[in-house]
């Protein structure tokens, strides 16, 4: 998939302000591990997109945002 294509569907992926474990919007984006991992640094060096790793969680996974974007807290 082309890199702007794979951006895009990232990034169209958390317009909603949802955070998102790496797998699950690696799904909803519908690209293979080696284009979401590869343009998903990306986004985050451009800081477009935010992480941060999920506390409590086993295993531990990574959720991702849109920048600028805040999450409330879990209730």
């Amino acid at each position: 998939m082309a890199e702007n294509a794979a951006k895009s569907a990232i990034l169209a992926a958390l317009a909603d302000g949802h955070e998102l474990s790496g797998p699950a919007l690696r799904e909803r984006a519908k690209l293979s591990d080696d284009d979401f991992y590869e343009v998903i640094l990306q986004l985050e060096t451009e800081r477009r997109v935010k992480s941060r790793w999920a506390v409590g969680l086993s295993p531990m996974v990574r959720l991702y945002r849109l920048a600028g974007v805040e999450v409330a807290p879990d209730a």
